[in-house]
């Protein structure tokens, strides 16, 4: 009798964030071998039609969860022992109705499914389903080392903010460690990600399930400009600090020497930059990213807090732009500097590389054929598969 394979994820596979493009690769290995699979989303919307029919065997099952503010997160965290990103899962009726979903193909089969959380977070659930049934396999496949994550929001800020974000890193990390230990197998998602694992944890995950991109055609991946900068991703907390530190420092010195170039944002909460006299164009939520990548030629990643695998540069060298960013935005990627992307963490040090692109972009053009071979060559569909079915294979029929 073939196991049966329930997903617990807190997104829903996709291509358009980079939880989407993760999950959208796991859940792309997990078909390839299994039959009877369940993907509970804990969300607050359900999955789109595209997803659905491009899993026709996957049963997909939405949990509506509410996420609340990073203000209420915090506030409701401060007399708990656990960590505020796991604030929405805390519901008696949801863990009575992730215990019916995992019990049901036990019940009616008489084999324990393998459970896997796509995810660090969602994890939550896993003290719960291993009370209820200690013999069922519990599969972590983090996508990001939370603590690395986060611990530098203990390093800004006022004192009030350093103190409350110190005491947040210790409770993920106290999380983070008790789900890994408890789990039966983990996978990280970056070698990088493993070795960090062992160095902060004294924790030998089990193997590195990766991501894969579907390349566009080469006939998709024209630029309308040369002069215009693109950037797109939601801006969250995590991710402001580094755009509003570029938007204060580099770019001035960019418009200085082209004031002709524009500086356009894709992406939820984007359009608080717009500033048309500026230059800036900040254009909020995307819903068609083929065509925003379309609008520039060098494509800026300046986040400077993350752990994981920087999704969006890999799609922006998929996608033959001039990827320039922070050495935070291509973690996860064993590309080169100079070779596939240009990369410096100091804002006048970016500014120049962007300035030097601007001039002579043809001079830099050979770095975006590149990144875009090198997209290929590591991140296909069968380079996936091939390292990461034999991760599932562990666990027999």
């Amino acid at each position: 009798m073939e196991r049966s394979l329930i997903i617990l994820a807190h997104g829903w596979p996709s291509v358009d964030n980079g939880y989407g493009l993760a999950a959208l690769s796991s859940l792309t290995a997990y078909a390839s071998r299994y039959h009877d699979i369940q993907c509970v989303g804990l969300t607050e919307k359900g999955p789109t039609l595209d997803i659905i029919s491009s899993f026709p065997d996957v049963k997909f099952v939405h949990l509506p969860v509410t996420r609340k503010s990073l203000l209420w997160r915090f506030l409701s965290s401060i007399l708990s022992n656990q960590p505020a990103c796991i604030h929405q899962f805390k519901s008696r009726n949801l863990i009575k109705k992730i215990l019916n979903i995992v019990e049901h193909p036990q019940k009616k089969y008489g084999v324990n499914p393998v459970v896997i959380f796509e995810g660090i977070p969602v994890a939550f659930f896993q003290s719960d389903l291993k009370r209820a049934n200690p013999e069922i396999i519990t599969v972590i496949r983090s996508h990001e080392v939370l603590t690395e994550a986060f611990s530098d929001f203990s390093k800004q800020g006022n004192l009030l903010k350093r103190i409350a974000w110190k005491f947040e890193v210790l409770k993920i990390g106290r999380f983070e460690k008790y789900v890994l230990k408890k789990s039966s197998v983990s996978w990280a998602i970056t070698s990088r990600d493993r070795l960090n694992y062992k160095n902060i944890y004294n924790i030998d995950v089990d193997g590195v399930m990766g991501v894969f991109l579907v390349l566009p055609d080469n006939n998709k991946l024209q630029s309308k400009s040369t002069k215009a900068i693109i950037s797109i991703g939601t801006i969250d907390y995590r991710k402001e600090g580094g755009l509003h530190k570029f938007i204060q420092e580099a770019w001035p010195i960019i418009k200085s020497k082209s004031p002709e170039c524009r500086l356009i944002l894709g992406g939820i909460n984007t359009e608080r930059y717009d500033n048309r006299e500026s230059g800036i164009s900040g254009l909020g939520f995307i819903s068609d990213i083929e065509q925003f990548l379309e609008k520039g030629y060098i494509f800026l990643n300046s986040q400077h807090i993350g752990s994981g695998i920087k999704l969006k540069s890999l799609v922006a060298m998929a996608w033959g732009k001039l990827l320039v960013t922070t050495s935070v935005g291509v973690q996860g990627i064993d590309g080169v500097h100079g070779e596939h992307f240009l990369c410096c963490d100091k804002s006048e040090n970016l500014a120049e590389l962007i300035i030097e692109v601007l001039e002579n972009p043809q001079d830099k053009k050979v770095i975006a054929e590149n990144s875009r071979a090198f997209v290929e060559k590591y991140y296909s569909r069968e380079s996936f598969l091939e390292s990461s079915l034999p991760l599932l294979d562990r666990f027999g029929p």
